[in-house]
């Protein structure tokens, strides 16, 4: 995956953005969301890319 179709799913895809949808679990408990907005993780993950996009061993 490049990183401009990476970030075109990160921005586009259905289940990603379910994340920051509240909503319920199977029993009916309140399911928390990311503690950061999208267009912050957004922002991040463009700012992960621009330095390199390293994954640390």
């Amino acid at each position: 995956m490049t990183p401009h179709q990476l970030i075109q799913h990160l921005t586009h895809d259905k289940l990603v953005l379910w994340a920051w949808q509240g909503s319920r679990d199977l029993a009916g408990k309140a399911r928390s969301t990311p503690p950061l907005s999208h267009a912050a993780f957004l922002d991040g993950i463009r700012r992960w890319l621009a330095a390199g996009g390293g994954c640390p061993h």
